[in-house]
């Protein structure tokens, strides 16, 4: 099978398909795209954005954030 290409067209198919809970692995596996590239490729079309969080993601996770914390005391 040849790779089909990451095209904004495919971008718009994988987004969909990421919303609606197929794993980023299977949505590359679809598009005949290595995971790698497609992750690419959703962030250079504007597809995928960093959450308005500061530091890097626990933050965001309240149960995991007091965890971590707790932890760390």
């Amino acid at each position: 099978m040849k790779p089909k290409k990451c095209t904004p067209e495919n971008m718009k198919l994988a987004a969909k398909l990421r919303r609606e809970g197929v794993t980023h692995a299977e949505v590359a596996r679809r598009l005949g795209c290595h995971e790698g590239t497609l992750g690419k490729a959703l962030k250079k079309y504007g597809y995928v954005n960093l959450p308005p969080l500061p530091g890097i993601g626990f933050e965001g996770k309240a149960d995991l954030y007091a965890e971590m914390t707790r932890l760390t005391n």
